[in-house]
């Protein structure tokens, strides 16, 4: 039987990420310890990041359907921060499969891959999908939240979902999620799986994106806080901060709290600047982000094209 801080750590976690309990035991570290991911996940945890959180259009996006940017939060419904893999869960797994899987279009003039480059589906499984993601060397699972099913199943339905919302790109373009290695074609986003001054600190954002989504101690009601809006505007240098904003929800002042809390950063790393309830700034070594919490208002509603700008701390 686990020690009784164990169970309490492991209870505290869950009810911040809302993942079953037998994976929060595997990933749970040592008690005054972070939760040890290599660099190749901390990007990929990074690059689903900002693409989740993006501000509109992707060039990584399908030709048709749904956008990546609110991929998550559309069909998202927990995260599992693990050590050695990205595991996440969705009401519709094989819809948010089906989207991030790679077709990639060879034209001279206008290259492009729609989907994640370098993810490969390697297996269908009772809970869902298993992934890898050829650059990293990351494992990926995404998780089936409302049933468990015979892996067959799971490839028929996948099979018809690829055909209904991606069927474009299966009669026009490469299906390189089937390839053993990565394509020629792939390699080009090489540069996007390099460490930046901002991954460290995206990459702990992505495994708490259920919270910014759901606040766990939300005062609107029994089941938390509800946020609209969560994008991402990141800086590629480290003396300018990124971006980050979102309607509703999670306190910007708190976030640090959830990262420790749940491993992802050692206790006192991460410094909050905090000016109001709605505004805070985040640094976590040479990186640092702004956050601005938005109430949610009819503009929010009515503005699809809603992109974040930089708040003014005096204004939160």
């Amino acid at each position: 039987m686990p020690h009784t801080s164990d169970r309490r750590r492991r209870a505290q976690r869950c009810n911040i990420t809302g993942e079953p309990a037998r994976l929060a035991v595997t990933g749970l570290p040592t008690r005054n310890e972070t939760i040890a991911m290599s660099p190749g996940q901390k990007a990929l945890q990074s690059a689903l990041m900002r693409v989740f959180a993006n501000q509109g259009q992707h060039a990584w996006d399908p030709l048709r359907g749904r956008r990546l940017a609110g991929l998550f939060d559309y069909y998202g419904t927990w995260i599992s921060p693990q050590p050695d893999r990205v595991v996440m869960a969705a009401t519709v797994a094989h819809r948010l499969c089906g989207y991030l899987l790679p077709y990639t279009d060879p034209d001279e003039q206008h290259p492009r891959c729609a989907g994640i480059p370098g993810l490969r589906l390697r297996a269908y499984t009772t809970y869902g999908y298993e992934l890898v993601h050829l650059p990293t060397n990351t494992p990926v699972e995404i998780h089936d939240d409302q049933s468990r099913c015979s892996p067959r199943f799971r490839e028929e339905v996948l099979r018809t979902e690829r055909r209904m919302h991606r069927g474009e790109e299966e009669r026009t373009f490469r299906p390189v999620w089937r390839e053993p290695a990565l394509t020629g074609l792939e390699q080009r986003w090489a540069s996007v799986w390099q460490l930046q001054p901002h991954t460290e600190i995206t990459s702990a954002l992505f495994c708490i994106q259920p919270v910014f989504l759901h606040d766990p101690a939300g005062p609107t009601h029994s089941a938390g806080n509800w946020a609209r809006h969560l994008q991402l505007a990141c800086s590629p240098a480290p003396d300018t901060p990124s971006v980050l904003t979102w309607c509703d929800g999670l306190q910007p002042g708190r976030i640090a709290e959830y990262l420790e809390t749940l491993a992802l950063i050692s206790p006192g790393i991460a410094r909050i600047d905090a000016a109001g309830p709605n505004y805070a700034t985040l640094t976590l070594g040479r990186a640092s982000i702004e956050m601005h919490r938005r109430h949610l208002c009819t503009q929010c509603h009515l503005d699809k094209a809603f992109t974040p700008t930089r708040p003014d701390p005096a204004a939160a």
